[in-house]
Formats: structure tokens, sequence, C-alpha cells
């Protein structure tokens, strides 16, 4: 259990860690399921409800009892840890996803002047003033740059870099 704790909070091991969480959770509950009966048969026995059991082995039972409850709630403690592993691997996981998306929007965002300028000018107007003009493209090719530069300053500045 220290292991799969250990690899969830360093986030080595990914491959596999769910399905090891999962199993031990499993086998967790099936130690409980086992045990719940047990602990109300010893019970019954520890309450003196049975004729077969002599009140001279009472405290016997009392310390099988106190025995089984201290077994069902370390297992459920055991549970707990699991639950609390298998909550920060799936954050770990979800907190690396947002970071590849947050790249991605990023480079969307500083791609987006260019493809505005280009779908404008792949329109093919007849009649678009700028074209004629001698320093029109460098113009615009500065104009495209700067906001491109502007764009990644400010994600810079947002600390999206």
């Amino acid at each position: 259990m220290e292991v799969v704790e250990e690899k969830a909070l360093s986030g080595s091991g990914k491959e596999d860690l769910a399905k090891r969480i999962l199993r031990a959770r499993r086998r967790l509950s099936s130690l409980r399921q086992a045990l719940r009966p047990q602990r109300e048969v010893i019970s019954r026995l520890a309450r003196g409800e049975s004729k077969i059991v002599r009140a001279l082995m009472l405290p016997y039972f009392r310390d099988v009892q106190d025995a089984l409850t201290r077994v069902d709630e370390r297992l459920q403690g055991c549970n707990d840890r699991m639950m609390v592993a298998f909550d920060v691997y799936t954050n770990r996981s979800a907190h690396e996803a947002n970071e590849g998306i947050k790249v991605l929007t990023a480079l969307t965002a500083v791609t987006i002047p260019p493809v505005v300028v280009g779908s404008w000018y792949g329109m093919n107007f007849r009649h678009m003033p700028e074209l004629d003009h001698p320093h029109g493209y460098l113009t615009l090719m500065g104009i495209t740059l700067a906001m491109m530069l502007g764009m990644g300053l400010w994600l810079k500045f947002k600390r999206w870099f």
C-alpha cells in the first residue's frame, strides 16, 4: 500500500497505477465483506447469546470481537488511503492534461492574427486599396508579426508559458 501511495504522490509508474489502486480497493472490500459476518457471530457469542459458550469463555470472545473490530477499522483506513491515492492520481492526470491544453490554447491564440489576415486577404476582392500601395505587403507583414508578438507577450505576462 505504501508503494502505491508513493507512486501516486511522485507521479511515477502511471501506466498501471490506477489498476493497482482499484485492485487493492477490491481486495480490501472483499476482506471487509468476509469479516463482517464473522464479527456478527463473534459479537453474539461474546454477549453470551449462545448456550454453547460458557460464561468462563466470554472474555476470550470479547477479545476476539475487539480484534475483529480493530481489523475492520484498519481495513477501512486502508480503503480510505487507497481512495486518497486514487484521488491524487486522477488530480495529477487532470493537471497534466490541463497543462497540455493550455499550451495548445496559447499556440492557437498566437496563430490567430495571421489566420485572420490570411482569410481577409484571401477573399479575392477586386478593389482593396492597400494592394496598390508600394509597401502594403511589408506593412501587412509587420502588423501581423506585431500582433503575434503582442499576443505572445501578453500570454507570457499572464504566465501561460
